[in-house]
């Protein structure tokens, strides 16, 4: 049976058992022979498939990732971090940038529970806290107590057999960001646990899986800045490529108009991609990690996605009343203007949110007395020929105050007019606008199910298998487009187990 076989049995073996889900944690590497496939647990996986992989490369072990990992926090009334690279936009349109921003739906450590072993984890420190955070939108507290720092921390002293691959990056500002990124990775190491961190030095991509469980290492935390000089940071440029996966390595530019028109041709450039960074010699590459593209990522064409949700998604979910109005305040909110009066250009908070703009008013005039001559009429009054009347005769008339005479007969009832001024009122709040759903987040789950197809069909391949080492995903956990959590990690650890 040819190895191409062998693996796709395999992995329709891990699909279809589902209901070994339930099974304990595996505490240790066990030494005994290599469970079926399709008792693998998603939480233990590497210790279960320890007798297999112990020789391998830690570069050659397939490993599920989570991109944005730290983004499931997110909501529209999380806030901004202010040195995020979407800022603007997300302070303006918090409800859309935080539909982008999220691309995962539970904490990291159900992430890792669910198969994920490379975490994509960005920090935002803005105020003296830290925060999760995706372009701008922040997620939940990090380091405070019983946040995700902590909760990291327990599971992975829970499962030293797992190893967990951290790709940390920091934002702060600029006069501050040194020492925040000093701050964030000894902080992390020391909820991690410091004797858990693989040093450099040490230990390198291509080091034994067994090596380092041997040594009690189950921590490698990349450095993306640069700018954290210890022994037990790895530099990312130096240990992890992506060896020009990502559409947004060189995106060409008529592509943006193609993939507002079919978004799946985008999906098809990153499958592409993937094939073709993995059919390449690595070359210098061989001896890092392989972060590949595993889906389309949102942030990678923000202002495509924002234009396909204003024409697609946001009409169907701005639920405000008739006769009110909607503002991206706070995510979203329903406002309403006193009658007559429209939306002014001010914030919606402001006493002059709203307007009634200045209009001509008119009204009959009043019949004072007969006068043959203009200068007997008494002041405050007009004087009028009444060339309608015979035998023609002068009058006086009067118009209400700040009024003037119109052009109209002087018996009409429009024989005066003014203009009335400009009126301005503050607006009322209604309630939440009823934008509720994360447009994206079912699009990447669409995405997820296409690329659990090419997993389990064409990626089967035994010299694609060689070179695929970690595929980070959006949403691993699965996605309501009939992924069950972990079926897309399943695939991905699949190719463990020929």
């Amino acid at each position: 049976m040819s190895p191409g076989r062998t693996t796709l049995i395999g992995l329709l073996a891990l699909v279809a058992t589902l209901a070994v889900m339930w099974l304990p944690a595996a505490g240790q590497v066990r030494a005994d022979s290599p469970p079926a496939a399709g008792r693998i647990r998603l939480d233990s996986w590497m210790g279960d498939l320890a007798p297999r992989i112990a020789d391998t490369p830690l570069n050659r072990i397939t490993m599920p990732g989570s991109h944005d990992a730290g983004s499931w926090g997110i909501t529209a009334r999380s806030g901004q971090c202010r040195t995020g690279y979407i800022y603007d936009l997300a302070r303006s349109f918090p409800q859309l940038a935080a539909s982008v921003a999220r691309t995962q739906r539970v904490s990291i450590a159900e992430q890792l529970s669910n198969g994920s072993r490379y975490v994509d984890l960005r920090l935002c420190k803005q105020d003296g806290q830290w925060f999760t955070y995706h372009g701008a939108p922040l997620g939940a507290p990090f380091f405070d107590p019983g946040g995700d720092a902590e909760q990291i921390g327990r599971w992975i002293a829970a499962h030293p057999a797992e190893i967990v691959v951290i790709s940390l990056s920091v934002t702060a500002p600029a006069a501050e960001l040194p020492a925040a990124t000093a701050e964030a990775y000894d902080r992390f190491a020391a909820v991690a646990g410091a004797s858990r961190l693989a040093s450099r030095p040490q230990f390198s991509p291509t080091s034994t899986y067994s090596s380092l469980v041997a040594a009690g290492k189950s921590v490698i935390l990349l450095d993306d800045s640069g700018l954290a000089d210890r022994d037990w940071t790895w530099n990312a440029t130096a240990a992890a490529s992506g060896r020009g996966s990502y559409p947004a390595d060189s995106p060409p530019a008529g592509n943006y108009l193609r993939d507002f028109a079919g978004p799946q041709a985008l999906f098809a450039e990153t499958i592409a991609r993937d094939r073709a960074a993995l059919a390449r010699d690595p070359g210098d590459d061989a001896g890092k990690f392989f972060v590949m593209a595993g889906i389309v990522q949102p942030d990678t064409l923000l202002g495509l996605a924002g234009l396909q949700q204003s024409f697609t998604a946001l009409p169907d979910s701005m639920t405000c009343a008739p006769g009110s109005f909607y503002d991206p305040r706070n995510g979203g909110e329903c406002w309403t203007c006193p009658a007559e009066y429209t939306r002014n250009i001010t914030p919606v908070t402001q006493g002059d949110a709203c307007w009634l703009p200045s209009r001509a008013v008119s009204t009959a005039a009043t019949y004072v007395r007969n006068e043959t001559w203009a200068w007997n009429c008494p002041s405050g009054t007009f004087w009028d020929p009444r060339m309608d009347a015979f035998p023609w005769q002068g009058q006086c008339w009067s118009c209400p105050p700040d009024h003037l005479r119109n052009v109209t007969p002087v018996t009409s009832a429009n024989a005066c007019w003014r203009m009335t001024p400009i009126r301005e009122a503050p607006a009322t709040f209604r309630g939440p606008s009823g934008i509720t759903r994360t447009f994206l987040l079912d699009r990447a789950a669409s995405y997820n199910a296409l690329l659990h197809q090419q997993l389990a069909g064409p990626w089967t391949a035994p010299d694609l298998r060689k070179n695929l080492n970690i595929v980070a995903v959006d949403d691993v956990t699965g996605a309501p487009d009939g992924l069950q959590p972990g079926d897309l990690a399943r695939a991905i650890i699949a190719y463990n187990t020929p």
